[in-house]
Order: structure tokens, then C-alpha cells, then sequence
């Protein structure tokens, strides 16, 4: 699960931090968690092991859907400003995005994190353990047909976003261009075009932006709210 939800699986990070909170977070849950029968072969261990890195793939990655909505809004905002050349690699992501993208996808994370998702995301971890006992035979497969749907829901999301940037930037240029065809003498495009595109798309991203993060905030709720379906149809249960 560490190694695909976000922040905890940042490129630059250390790999010591997250082994040693992986071992934390096993030996709290061990506890309260069903006992298995022990794999009989070594085949069996080997097939159990990753089954359970698939279905922590699957918890993880179920949450990176949603901030790859975000990074999509990001990059589309980007492009539409005239920040394609400015991008800077975001680690959170693994992406380069431009500044406005950078910004939102820290803005994300801190949201994550202080509406206490991570930990939301543990619980669900211990769940998966009563939904898919140690051992056990899961659908992985069947389970992560979830995403098709959170997959649709990622690109709407991601131009919903960015439409107001994006029908900004229109309506600037369709400006420019009904101006410089009146006035062909005029060459406004290069000496305001790119101005006013930059500094009205900034402006209308600073307004929107406590609106992007609530909307990052309630879908992430929502995906939480999924997980426990998620997890059944990983069980074969109905």
C-alpha cells in the first residue's frame, strides 16, 4: 500500500522511513488481526505474499486515482497559461507539472494528510485482512474494475477543474483576435495576449482554488467510502 498512495510513495523519499512505518503499522495491527493458516510450501508463501501486495496496490492506488485528477487539472492549467516551459517535477506525483500544478498538488497533500486520510487509509488496511483473511485467494482482478469507473470520473474531473482557466484563456484570445482583425497594425497578441493570459489565469486560480480543494477533499471521501466495496468484491462477496 505504501509503495502506490500518495506522498508516502514520493521517488526522492528515503526507502528506510517507509520500510521502518511499514513495520510499524504491521506490528500494531498484527495483534487484532485473524490468524491464518501457514502456507504449507514455499509456493504457497510466495503466492500469498503477493496477493497481498497486489491488494495494497489496490487500496494505494484507488487514492492516487484522485490525485491524478488533480495532477490532470494541474497540467491543463498549466498549458493554457503559458507555463508549459516552467515545468518542475513533482514527487508527490512522479510528474512535471508547472507552478500552478505544483502548488495545487502540495495544497492536495496537506489536505490529505490534515483531514487525517492517511490514517483512514490504515483502517482500511486492517479491514482488508477481515475481508480477505492471510492466505486467502483474492480477486484483485474483479475488484479493480472500480477504477474503470474512478478512471472516467478522474478526466471530468480534471477538465472540470481547469474550465474556468480554460474559458478564460478562450475568451482572451477571441478578444486578441477580433481586435487584431480590426486593427491588423496592432500585433497585441505578443505584447498583451500572453500577459493577460498568464496574469487572468493566475487570478481566476487563486479564486477557484479553495473550490478545487474542497472538491479533492469531498471526492476523497467518497473513494474512502468505496474501499469497503472494494474490498468485498476482492472477497468474492456480494
Amino acid at each position: 500500500m505504501f509503495a502506490a498512495m500518495p506522498i508516502f510513495s514520493l521517488r526522492g523519499a528515503s526507502a528506510l522511513p517507509r520500510a521502518l512505518g511499514a513495520l510499524m503499522i504491521a506490528a500494531i495491527l498484527t495483534p487484532v488481526l485473524p490468524s491464518g493458516p501457514i502456507p504449507a510450501t514455499f509456493s504457497a508463501m510466495i503466492g500469498g505474499i503477493v496477493g497481498e501486495m497486489l491488494l495494497g496496490t489496490l487500496i494505494g492506488g484507488t487514492i492516487r486515482i484522485i490525485f491524478d485528477a488533480l495532477a490532470l487539472a494541474g497540467q491543463l492549467i498549466g498549458s493554457q497559461t503559458g507555463q508549459a516551459a516552467a515545468l518542475q517535477f513533482d514527487p508527490t506525483l512522479n510528474i512535471a507539472q508547472g507552478p500552478i500544478g505544483r502548488l495545487a498538488a502540495m495544497l492536495a497533500a496537506a489536505t490529505f494528510l490534515g483531514a487525517d486520510m492517511h490514517l483512514q487509509m490504515i483502517l482500511a488496511l486492517g479491514d482488508s485482512f477481515h475481508f480477505v483473511p492471510p492466505g486467502a485467494a483474492a480477486d484483485v482482478v474483479g475488484a479493480s474494475r472500480a477504477w474503470i469507473g474512478l478512471g472516467e470520473v478522474m478526466v471530468i474531473t480534471g477538465f472540470r477543474l481547469a474550465s474556468p482557466i480554460i474559458v478564460l484563456v478562450f475568451l482572451i484570445n477571441l478578444f486578441i483576435a477580433v481586435v487584431t482583425r480590426l486593427s491588423p497594425q496592432m500585433n497585441i497578441f505578443f505584447s498583451m495576449g500572453f500577459i493577460l493570459t498568464i496574469f487572468g489565469g493566475e487570478f481566476i486560480f487563486v479564486l477557484s482554488l479553495p473550490h478545487i480543494l474542497h472538491e479533492h477533499h469531498e471526492m476523497l471521501r467518497d473513494v474512502m467510502d468505496l474501499l469497503p466495496t472494494i474490498l468485498q468484491d476482492a472477497a468474492g462477496t456480494p
